[in-house]
């Protein structure tokens, strides 16, 4: 493809838009580490979940753009990228079978008459691996509310980090070894093994049951909108031996009184 050919791509965005030029229309975007590809994923999903389904296309880049990502702007502009299949690649979440997992993709959709595109692609620059997210929107006040509105949304969901809760996971591949950027996880699969079969110290045995197991039912106990911070200050009042407080407030200070 040419620069001088038409771009499905580019012809499609023109029309969702409304045939506005490319200076009216505005883009924001977000970065996601790698490992959290799957978590956003599926808050992309439930984000569309209760709305109209929006188009959703595959691209294809027919140049090379080096450690440079596609980009809302570039799929506005001539030649370069074309309408291809979904691409997936199958991830382990600890599943029976493995998650398939976009590489990339192009929403196209609206919201009470307010056209977008969001478009997820995966990012590669210097040897280090992530995830953007871009939404593109026309200029106005509104859009912006819709954008902000967009990402705290779907950024919520991503760090309840659903995929692997309850799983036993490695970081792999990481940049350095004191850095999580361009790391993947990997999901190990291990037996079930029974109290009685642990060999260890029954004082060791304690500590385990109390500082992994409590930890775990006061984390079933606390609020769920900030489980983990509500969990660690249930399990301290315990650990002090102190009546569970029945708000984050009144741990805090149950622990500073004892």
């Amino acid at each position: 493809m040419t620069p001088e050919t038409k771009s499905p791509i580019r012809e499609k965005l023109q029309e969702h838009f409304g045939n506005r030029p490319p200076e009216d229309v505005v883009t924001t975007t977000r970065a996601y580490a790698y490992a959290s590809r799957l978590d956003l994923q599926l808050a992309i999903e439930a984000f569309f979940e209760k709305r109209p389904q929006p188009v959703q296309l595959g691209i294809l880049g027919t140049g090379f753009l080096g450690d440079v990502s596609m980009s809302l702007p570039q799929l506005f502009s001539r030649g370069l990228f074309d309408i291809g299949p979904l691409q997936h690649d199958d991830v382990d979440t600890g599943g029976p079978e493995p998650t398939r997992c976009l590489k990339n993709a192009l929403w196209l959709s609206a919201d009470s008459g307010l056209p977008f595109a969001l478009l997820l692609t995966t990012t590669r620059r210097g040897g280090a691996s992530g995830i953007n997210l871009e939404l593109a929107l026309p200029k106005g006040g509104e859009s912006m509310l819709f954008s902000q509105n967009f990402f705290r949304d779907l950024e919520t969901r991503v760090d309840r980090a659903e995929t692997y809760r309850g799983k036993v996971l490695s970081i792999e591949n990481p940049r350095t070894p004191f850095s999580t950027e361009n790391a993947s996880l990997k999901v190990h699969h291990l037996r079930t093994v029974q109290r009685e079969e642990v060999i260890l110290p029954e004082k060791t045995l304690r500590l385990l049951d109390h500082n992994v197991m409590g930890f775990i039912d006061a984390r079933g106990q606390a609020n769920h909108h900030e489980p983990d911070a509500a969990a660690i200050e249930l399990w301290m009042a315990r650990s002090e031996g102190l009546e569970p407080p029945t708000s984050g407030f009144e741990a805090r200070r149950s622990i500073r009184l004892s």
